[in-house]
């Protein structure tokens, strides 16, 4: 049982504004918290739900590896859990960890001299699941940067965290980006921009990737913003069916196992 003034601290950590002002979030689950002890991230606190150890989803070895990177550990009932990660089914196990994002301006320096590189941008993509599922198809296929354009979900929303599955702590990101002036030092640089569009002037069959690629992706409902879709060559993914659009994480993987193909 933990105090009433340790359990409303902790809660505070589920609000966007304690969140940016701190750099730490919340992660839930065995596998979320063996991919951060991987990428040596230090847990602050570790929540465990009572009874956690005599249940069969245990894992004896990773906690013992928890408990050692451990800050704090805590034990709490089932019903603190849910206050404390605004989780309605909690998996039993949470960390406090601290996370920011990296810098963009030595991430384009670094990436403007290197020969072969590809990028992956978002345009106000408004969806937590998509952005975490992005997230963690940039993570499957190398990417080696996802820029997060202004307007779009912050990439640590509690659902935009959970749906990474880990992934978060694997690649490098970089939120609030203008993405038009970015796009330019990039080309600058020898990059190629791509835009997915349902207009696109190429089709994805057709396409022959350059080795300095980025890639940008748009919201389901508004697409790329037309003046950065300008900056771009845009390609389209053909549909042979009824839907209106395609998932805008669907798409994203789509377009990097072309890439990736070659």
């Amino acid at each position: 049982m933990i105090s009433k003034t340790k359990l409303n601290q902790l809660r505070g950590y589920s609000r966007k504004k304690i969140r940016e002002q701190t750099r730490r979030l919340w992660v839930e689950g065995w596998r979320f918290l063996e991919e951060a002890c991987k990428a040596s991230i230090s847990l602050e606190v570790v929540l465990l739900t009572e009874g956690m150890e005599e249940t069969g989803s245990f894992r004896k070895e990773l906690w013992g590896v928890i408990c050692a990177r451990a800050g704090e550990v805590l034990r709490v009932t089932e019903s603190e859990m849910k206050k404390i990660t605004d989780n309605v089914t909690p998996p039993g196990i949470a960390a406090l960890v601290r996370w920011a994002p990296e810098r963009l301006d030595v991430f384009l320096e670094k990436v403007g001299v290197e020969d072969q590189k590809l990028i992956v941008a978002v345009d106000r993509i408004s969806e937590p699941g998509n952005l975490g599922t992005i997230i963690r198809t940039c993570d499957w296929f190398g990417v080696d940067g996802l820029l997060i354009s202004s307007g779009s979900v912050e990439a640590t929303n509690p659902k935009v965290v959970r749906s990474t599955m880990g992934s978060l702590f694997h690649l490098p990101l970089f939120v609030g980006v203008d993405l038009g002036k970015t796009i330019q030092v990039l080309k600058e640089s020898g990059y190629t921009g791509y835009g997915a569009a349902l207009g696109g002037k190429h089709t994805l069959y057709e396409m022959r990737w350059e080795k300095k690629s980025l890639v940008v992706i748009g919201s389901e409902a508004w697409g790329i913003e037309p003046g950065i879709l300008a900056e771009l060559e845009g390609v389209q993914i053909p549909g042979y069916g009824q839907a209106e659009s395609l998932n805008a994480g669907v798409a994203t993987g789509i377009l990097l196992s072309s890439i990736r193909r070659g």
